[in-house]
């Protein structure tokens, strides 16, 4: 069996990859040969209780964190195209130009942000990097869209008429016309009104002799640094500090939609900027809860589950466990599956699921809810097949429900399930939700070579293996395997390698033939919040609830939120990020997970920024 891979190797693997520190490094010592520790501290609730005590230690009237000014992300640069092009051309017409041969290779030759298997940059949002490699192919962009807009005269005059306006501009070249169009395509592309050097700029780069007009004019302003980096240094200082200012208006309004919708403020928020937030139908409120329920804010939340959750951590499955697929459960607990799966589309399948379920309640529910819930979001057959009932229409009012009993939300799904070989793997189904989903610290032992004191166990279950070969007391494996990795992911074997439930394990001989069943021992002591709790779970259900209740996850999961609607990595030794994360696990522990969102928006270090000492 492959299993003889559940070696302290997996402990490498989880160690070194993803590895989220507490806040100020570990809290306390490395969870690591032994030692017990890290994480976020954050401990009470769930399986066990103790005394709760906050996840971070905030020191109210701190500063925020420093940071520096932000790129577009390639999804929001294509974002802010749209939304320029989209107040005068149909949405088809959009697609076209930016699909077009012109102007599609440039936006496919923009560097890939993201973490490249890199822990500092998981969300693309941290990439900010800058090279030839980002703005060349923005300025290829930039003239391709302005050569569209300008080659074609019907083109031309509907949109300077759009943004300058019908009367003023019933003559495009005419002064008041250019004038006009500037201020209204410049508040829009730079997400601030112009001013006088603004207007005296741009007027100079339509009067160009050789690259002016309305060409030159609207390549300037989508090449101008507002439009493509998110710069916020217009507001006054704070306390006569050089390095701490508040923001303008535009600018709380530019961070509020790229946080919500991730691209440019609409018409109606800068019309609330203008008003300063004030006054009837202007009110920041309003506006979060408007652009909470577009589907820009869908497609929000679907980006950063899926950056979150990680595609690259579903594993491929090897072709060894297609055998697996048709076996035939005596007790029919796991439904046989035809031996022609499409194996990557079920993977794909099964991660489109938890980014479903994880929007799905994003919107309508809490995370606890995402933790807890039994409804299933499989569409495709073969993934229903996998949970033994009927894939999901989409309909709102068609929801498709697990047998009773039988999986809790997020961490009984196939998604997260796969181990990839025949075998369920418990060690890196506990090392993930140890590391990326409560953010303790692994860090692999020096000596990862299997002990000579290993015995196979009779009977060899997975579960048994995995004890036998991990858990030989002295052994450089012990420590982080017994106390804090196989007790979360033996929970996890009432599900084969596919995800499927199953109450029977089979055991193969060395030809890889079952010779017998045993019943699947589920039972475990989780010690979620590494304070020595011994308390029980029966199986991954009653793990999901404790989970689900875990202050440790809320925790984890607000760092996750602040990295990617932030763009930097949490500041925590000197109290600067502190008081906002706090805040974001009270939200993220509550009735409504968009409440994160709204907590991050309330948070008075939204309206500041700190600039880096550097700067």
């Amino acid at each position: 069996m492959s299993v003889t891979r559940a070696w302290c190797l997996a402990l490498v693997l989880a160690g070194c990859e993803g590895v989220l520190q507490g806040p100020s490094g570990p809290l306390g010592p490395g969870v690591g040969g032994g030692d017990v520790g890290g994480g976020t501290g954050a401990t009470g609730g769930g399986a066990g209780g103790g005394s709760p005590r906050e996840p971070f230690a905030c020191t109210p009237g701190g500063d925020p964190s420093p940071e520096v000014v932000r790129r577009l992300t390639p999804t929001q640069y294509r974002n802010a195209l749209s939304g320029v092009l989209g107040r005068a051309f149909s949405a088809a017409q959009v697609e076209g130009v930016l699909n077009s041969a012109s102007v599609a290779p440039h936006l496919a030759a923009l560097p890939v942000d993201g973490h490249g298997h890199r822990a500092d940059l998981v969300y693309d949002s941290m990439d900010q990097r800058v090279s030839p490699l980002l703005v060349t192919p923005q300025f290829e962009v930039a003239t391709a869209v302005a050569t569209w807009v300008t080659a074609d005269t019907g083109r031309l005059n509907a949109f300077v008429r759009t943004f300058g306006g019908e009367t003023t501009c019933a003559t495009p070249d005419a002064e008041a016309c250019v004038t006009a169009f500037i201020d209204a395509l410049g508040l829009r592309a730079l997400r601030r009104p112009t001013d006088a050097d603004d207007r005296a700029h741009y007027r100079e780069v339509y009067d160009g002799a050789e690259w002016g007009g309305y060409r030159g004019l609207i390549t300037a302003l989508l090449m101008a640094p507002d439009f493509i980096f998110r710069t916020e240094f217009r507001g006054e200082a704070l306390d006569a500090r050089a390095d701490l200012t508040a923001l303008t208006a535009w600018e709380v309004a530019s961070r509020m939609a790229f946080a919500i919708t991730n691209a440019p403020p609409d018409d109606a928020l800068l019309d609330a900027a203008a008003h300063d937030f004030s006054g009837e139908g202007y009110e920041l409120d309003a506006h979060i809860d408007r652009l909470l329920a577009t589907d820009a804010a869908r497609a929000q939340y679907q980006s950063f589950f899926r950056q979150w959750l990680r595609l690259d951590r579903v594993h491929g499955i090897n072709p060894s466990a297609a055998a697996a697929l048709a076996l035939a459960y005596p007790d029919q607990s796991a439904p046989a599956l035809p031996i022609g799966t499409n194996l990557e589309q079920l993977r794909l399948d099964a991660f489109d699921e938890l980014v479903e379920l994880m929007t799905w309640y994003a919107e309508r529910g809490s995370l606890r809810d995402a933790v807890r819930s039994d409804v299933s979001f499989a569409r495709s057959a073969a993934l229903a097949q996998v949970y033994g009932v009927q894939p999901w229409s989409g309909d709102d009012d068609a929801l498709v429900h697990f047998p009773a009993g039988q999986r809790a939300g997020l961490f009984t799904r196939a998604g997260y399930l796969l181990s990839g070989y025949p075998d369920t793997n418990p060690v890196m189904r506990g090392a993930r939700l140890r590391v990326e989903y409560l953010c303790d610290v692994l860090v692999a032992p020096a000596d990862t070579t299997p002990p000579a004191a290993y015995v196979r166990p009779d009977p060899a279950t997975i579960r048994a293996d995995v004890v036998a070969k991990t858990e030989i007391p002295g052994s450089p494996c012990q420590g982080c395997h017994q106390h804090l990795i196989n007790p979360l992911g033996f929970a996890f074997e009432t599900y084969d390698a596919f995800g499927r439930f199953r109450t029977q394990e089979p055991i193969y001989d060395g030809q890889g033939l079952v010779t017998q069943w045993v019943p699947v021992d589920d039972t475990t002591t989780p010690n979620l919040h590494l304070d020595g709790d011994r308390a029980q779970v029966n199986g991954a259900v009653e793990l999901s609830h404790a989970i689900a209740d875990s202050q440790r996850f809320h925790a984890c999961y607000a760092r996750h939120t602040f990295r990617y609607l932030q763009g930097r990595r949490e500041a925590l030794s000197a109290n600067e990020d502190a008081c906002l994360l706090t805040d974001l696990t009270r939200a993220a522990g509550g009735d409504r997970l968009g409440d994160v969102l709204r907590s991050l928006i309330h948070s008075p270090d939204f309206t500041r920024r700190r600039t880096p000492a550097e700067n």
